[in-house]
């Protein structure tokens, strides 16, 4: 991620150590440069510098067994520094993903509560007009039932008026 710091790495093993060659894994002393006096307490007088004592199997296949697991270590960190390059890319795409998710949330959460506003205001108004009609059916009713008594009524004067026909002329 940005502004994040990663740790540094351990230095690397230098290629003389990784080197496949399983007479000499490990450099010697005088070809990394050092100098080593002529003579030392732990060298005799009889025996030259240049003469290699013979290493025993158990220190070459020590050596060469920690040689390999130098070159494992190093093999693990090379592959946990691009797995750990793989993440941090992986986060940045899905860091993108979650910002444009959530700005689609917000839109969607923003045409919720408008479409909840509506939908308030046409319930609403529906109960208003149910209410309405029912008061203009009941008026309805109420004026049918009136219209029928008016209309008894005149019948009954219109009956008690007219006078019986007898023969006319």
């Amino acid at each position: 991620m940005k502004g994040s710091s990663r740790p540094p790495l351990p230095p690397s093993p230098s290629p003389l150590h990784l080197s496949s060659n399983s007479e000499r894994s490990n450099p010697t002393d005088r070809e990394l440069g050092a100098v080593i006096p002529e003579n030392t307490e732990t060298q005799s007088e009889d025996v030259p510098a240049e003469v290699a004592v013979p290493e025993s199997e158990s220190a070459r296949r020590s050596r060469m067994n920690a040689q390999r697991f130098r070159l494992r270590q190093f093999q693990r960190s090379l592959r946990l520094e691009s797995q750990f390059t793989a993440i941090e890319a992986e986060i940045a795409v899905t860091a993108t993903r979650v910002a444009s998710a959530r700005r689609a949330f917000a839109l969607l959460r923003e045409e919720n509560i408008s479409i909840r506003k509506s939908l308030s205001n046409r319930t609403r108004e529906l109960k208003h007009k149910e209410a309405e009609q029912v008061a203009l059916e009941e008026e309805r009713d109420s004026l049918l039932q009136l219209h029928e008594e008016q209309n008894k009524e005149r019948e009954a004067v219109a009956a008690a008026d007219i006078p019986p026909m007898v023969g006319s002329g």
